[in-house]
């Protein structure tokens, strides 16, 4: 672009010249005297760049990516009821250290994370963990919100179901993913899409027929929650039903003997 432009401007800048010597000449050849010639002017120095406050965007984003997964590990972990690696992540989230050169205006919104964190210790029940992760994603939240940035969460794209009773699992978990978004970005929209399909969901679809007794009482429960998560406007509110999902599927999930392969 640079060589177009300058080509454009040589012949310009060529007549230019050549006018001005001519111009130059004829007056000279009058015997008038040219003007004197304005003394050049400085060139001016920009000002240094102050100096960059807080850590590297590559810096950020390595200690977020870390903070990231001890948070989003034990999120699964309660959602597969295993209360014991529950504890675990959200003990390694509690020390995690501040990334290199962080504000000090960041520093409460990280001892409120860690604290949260920390605060999980050796829960007893699901319930309990229910109550420690909504106060993790409470502080995850917060400290979005307070630094006017936070995830962006790209739009998903449907799983690939291969029966009917994988396909009414993908749409729960497609819920509860829009669910999660909404309580961490914190974004409402997110939210409010996750609530409205939470409050329809049919957990097990048409597959095991007309449901009663022990999964019909389940999925009641959850279309309940998707209820009240309809009715939740409270950031911790919305932590709090977020962490009793979790907790209802980490027991669904214990009942039913279901195990989950780790993660490679």
């Amino acid at each position: 672009m640079h060589r177009a432009f300058d080509s454009l401007l040589s012949p310009f800048i060529v007549v230019t010249l050549a006018v001005v010597a001519m111009s130059s000449a004829m007056g000279c050849s009058e015997g008038s005297t040219p003007p004197p010639s304005e003394p050049a002017a400085e060139s001016a120095t920009p000002p240094p760049a102050p100096p960059r406050e807080g850590p590297t965007e590559v810096q950020l984003v390595a200690w977020m990516e870390a903070h990231y997964s001890a948070t989003i590990l034990a999120h699964d972990a309660l959602q597969q009821g295993d209360l014991a690696a529950f504890s675990d992540q959200l003990a390694e989230a509690s020390t995690l250290a501040p990334p290199p050169a962080m504000p000090e205006p960041w520093a409460p919104l990280l001892a409120r994370f860690k604290s949260a964190a920390g605060g999980a210790g050796d829960v007893a029940s699901l319930d309990d963990a229910a109550g420690a992760l909504a106060d993790v994603v409470v502080t995850c939240g917060q400290c979005h919100v307070a630094l006017g940035t936070g995830p962006v969460y790209p739009a998903p794209a449907p799983d690939d179901a291969i029966n009917e009773f994988q396909a009414a699992m993908f749409d729960h978990k497609w819920a509860t993913e829009r669910l999660w978004e909404g309580v961490t970005g914190p974004w409402d929209v997110a939210w409010e899409r996750g609530a409205a399909a939470l409050a329809e969901t049919r957990v097990f679809g048409d597959a095991l027929g007309e449901l009663e007794g022990d999964l019909l009482r389940r999925e009641q429960a959850l279309q309940a929650l998707g209820q009240e998560a309809q009715r939740a406007t409270d950031h911790g509110e919305k932590a709090a039903i977020y962490g009793r999902l979790l907790a209802t599927c980490g027991d669904c999930h214990r009942a039913a003997g279901i195990t989950f392969d780790a993660e490679p």
